[in-house]
């Protein structure tokens, strides 16, 4: 039984993983909404953008290759949603799926 609480003296993050972005973004083309097979990063990292989750998205071949290293706005392509650094149960439901025993929503914040 647990007597007391320990604070653990971090914050925990969500690795940023391939994994992890086409989990937080459905495994869909944030451009598209095709199959996302690759990462694009909105801000190009050749134009001064950072490897963090909110300038991350999942993204499919076709999308990538239009987009290359350009900003959006010089192309025709458009967000479906601005991305966000993943909070709250990520973690979790990274481990036991999106559809976890119908018993253990109790113990999961709702996403």
């Amino acid at each position: 039984m647990l007597k007391y609480f320990v604070k653990a003296p971090y914050i925990r993050r969500v690795a940023l993983t391939k994994e992890n972005v086409f989990i937080r973004d459905n495994y869909e083309c944030q451009y598209c909404g095709a199959i996302a097979e690759s990462l694009d990063h909105v801000t190009p990292k050749s134009k001064g953008g950072s490897h963090e989750w909110s300038n991350v998205v999942a993204c499919c071949k076709k999308c990538n290759l239009v987009k290359a290293d350009k900003f959006i706005n010089q192309t025709n392509l458009k967000l479906k949603i601005s991305p966000f650094p993943p909070k709250g149960n990520f973690w979790v439901r990274t481990i036991i799926g999106n559809n976890p025993d119908p018993a253990w929503e109790v113990y999961l914040e709702t996403a």
